[in-house]
């Protein structure tokens, strides 16, 4: 909009030839560049007659066409004088009480278009009062009808033309809310998480509007209203089946300095997410892929990796086919590991091969190495692998696997 608007309440006492009492006022004001203060806006007039769309009277047409005694356009009079721009009243909102308003511009889905939300407490009605006006080009109040076009789940692909009016004016009835102390509104937007490459972030989502009213039974009253596609608010509902109400009841206690000393921890009712781990295995882009049951897990959460250890050595290969190999391994159980949700607060013919993945089968350990060119009884060495036990924040694959971490140079190396 590119101003700084000042609404105030006309005096209770104002001269009816010049404002109506109790009735909003508006001024803008801009900043100016070189002084780094706030000047009221300028106003281009007629230099002469002080008039925004007439000359001067004296200012007639010669008999060669041209115009004699020209008055000109400017933002200055004849004298050098500014032009501001005169002080809009919106007579249309009336009875104000001790400066108890509150105005609030919302965006639409059309570009440069902004509707007001005037609440305005009534003291002739004792009652809150909104106001919608549609902005005008000029950044103001346009008070005509328009007309807007949206789309229709039953009419694909066309346009449904739409009039809202030019001012939109709702009684708030809040029974048995007695107003104190004026109130506030504010505009906000609804934030929800995704996952992006620079992890979890908040975007923005839908707008709302929340009023808030204190009340002289001590408590305040939060109204909040959805904001449709073309500016307007939500309606109250005049039934609500559920009424919530926020009350904070605390009270400051004084302890013994001991008393936290004395608790023991005896156990957690909620326990962490945790489970086994069955295959370890290189996936995409190098990364270690756990297959596990991660039903309980999402996407940036930390797990913690324990019990995994290395495999360094030589053993007796046991073909299974051209990609896998079966080694006899001092392993005990029949999980390659385990993990933990990490809550916040918590020499002859050698055939070299990279490992991309294990997992225990019949309590042995399968290694699968892509082409590794074994036969039964072939020895092999496990070199360059290692444990995983450590803290890591996890990619969800889906309820049986997860990403975390970068896959390590792993490598099988066997002789004939």
């Amino acid at each position: 909009m590119g101003h700084i608007y000042i609404f105030r309440q006309s005096k209770a006492d104002a001269d009816t030839t010049k404002a109506t009492p109790n009735t909003l006022l508006v001024d803008r004001f801009v900043l100016d560049g070189m002084t780094n203060k706030l000047v009221p806006k300028l106003e281009v007039r007629f230099k002469r007659s002080r008039k925004k769309y007439e000359p001067i009277e004296s200012m007639k047409k010669k008999a060669d066409g041209g115009l004699a005694n020209i008055d000109s356009l400017d933002f200055r009079d004849a004298v050098g004088e500014e032009f501001h721009e005169p002080t809009t009243e919106l007579s249309l909102i009336t009875n104000l009480h001790e400066g108890w308003f509150s105005i609030v511009l919302v965006p639409t889905d059309e570009h440069d278009k902004f509707p007001w939300h005037i609440f305005a407490y009534n003291s002739a009605t004792q009652k809150v009062e909104l106001t919608t006006i549609r902005a005008s080009d000029e950044g103001l109040f346009d008070i005509k009808d328009y007309t807007i076009l949206e789309s229709k789940p039953e009419a694909k692909n066309a346009l449904i033309p739409r009039s809202i009016p030019g001012i939109i004016q709702r009684t708030l009835d809040m029974s048995g809310v007695q107003v104190a102390n004026g109130f506030s509104a504010t505009k906000y937007n609804l934030q929800r998480e995704q996952q992006t490459k620079d992890g979890m972030q908040f975007l923005k989502g839908a707008t709302r509007v929340m009023l808030a009213v204190p009340t002289k039974q001590g408590n305040v009253a939060a109204l909040s209203f959805a904001v449709a596609k073309d500016g307007t608010l939500a309606m109250i509902d005049e039934d609500p089946n559920e009424t919530k109400v926020l009350r904070s009841n605390s009270r400051d206690v004084l302890l013994p300095l001991n008393t936290l000393d004395e608790i023991k921890a005896v156990g957690d009712s909620t326990p962490t997410p945790q489970g086994n781990i069955s295959e370890v295995k290189r996936g995409e882009e190098d990364r270690v892929q756990i297959t596990t049951d991660a039903s309980n897990l999402k996407t940036g959460d930390m797990v913690k990796i324990s019990k995994t250890k290395s495999y360094d050595g030589h053993y007796v290969a046991q073909k299974i086919d051209k990609d896998t190999i079966e080694i006899t391994a001092s392993y005990v159980g029949s999980d390659i590991g385990s993990w933990e949700k990490v809550e916040e607060e918590e020499t002859g013919l050698i055939f070299d091969g990279a490992i991309t993945g294990f997992k225990v089968a019949d309590k042995k350990l399968q290694v699968t190495a892509f082409n590794h060119g074994l036969d039964d009884g072939d020895e092999v060495q496990i070199v360059e692998t290692r444990d995983y036990n450590d803290k890591f924040g996890i990619e969800k694959i889906d309820d049986n696997n997860f990403f975390f971490g970068q896959w390590s140079s792993l490598a099988v190396r066997g002789s004939s």
